[in-house]
């Protein structure tokens, strides 16, 4: 499970009209309740269900309306609030290519679908090719601004530049300056380029690698 489905966490290819899904800072295990050797890392949040996430998502693209996450309290997101409104209101910046109630009727489909299928795919080790992945280890817990521990080992980018910690550092440029001018290309590095491989002048700061502890996975 991604655990942290929105807008801001979406790419789309406008060549290829391709979406790629980023930020898996919050991805955890369907159904793992983790444990205490790898600090609950991996434990799954089912208040934070992609499923629900997807609904929450798809309102927004087509409204621009975000007043339900402002706060973004997972447990207190109601997927139903959204699917029996009346009315999605097609904010003037959305271009779609089908009417309103055409996505509202493919995503309904769509959640029910993945109810029946979530009654008998509860666990991660219950799916066809289910997704493996080592734990990050640290040398020292990672500790929310309370001094309390978090549930995940991570760390906002300011607190590891303070303490001087190692990471990558990978930032795309804002959405202001996307898609792209004609002959510019973003390298995995978060770097801008010119075609022949020549940093532009709108390029962001170059990668720093580490074998240190890394804020993004």
């Amino acid at each position: 499970m991604h655990g942290d489905l929105c807008p801001w966490n979406l790419l789309i290819d406008p060549s290829t009209d391709n979406i790629q899904l980023f930020d898996f800072n919050m991805a955890a295990k369907l159904g793992w309740e983790g444990d205490e050797e790898n600090n609950l890392e991996f434990q799954y949040d089912p208040d934070r269900n992609d499923v629900k996430f997807l609904v929450f998502t798809t309102y927004e693209l087509i409204t621009r309306e975000f007043n339900f996450r402002q706060e973004f309290y997972p447990e207190e997101l109601d997927a139903s609030t959204i699917m029996e409104q009346e009315i999605w209101e097609q904010h003037p910046d959305s271009k779609l290519d089908s009417p309103v109630d055409d996505y509202r009727r493919v995503l309904a489909e769509w959640v029910e679908k993945r109810a029946r299928a979530d009654k008998e795919i509860d666990h991660f080790t219950k799916a066809s090719q289910p997704l493996e992945w080592p734990p990050l280890h640290v040398d020292d817990p990672f500790l929310n601004a309370d001094g309390t521990p978090l549930k995940r080992k991570g760390r906002m980018r300011e607190v590891m530049v303070a303490l001087e910690k190692d990471f990558l550092e990978w930032q795309r440029p804002p959405t202001s300056s996307m898609p792209l001018p004609q002959g510019q290309r973003l390298l995995a590095t978060g770097e801008v380029v010119r075609d022949g491989g020549v940093a532009s002048a709108s390029a962001t700061s170059p990668a720093r690698t580490s074998t240190g502890a890394s804020t993004e996975r």
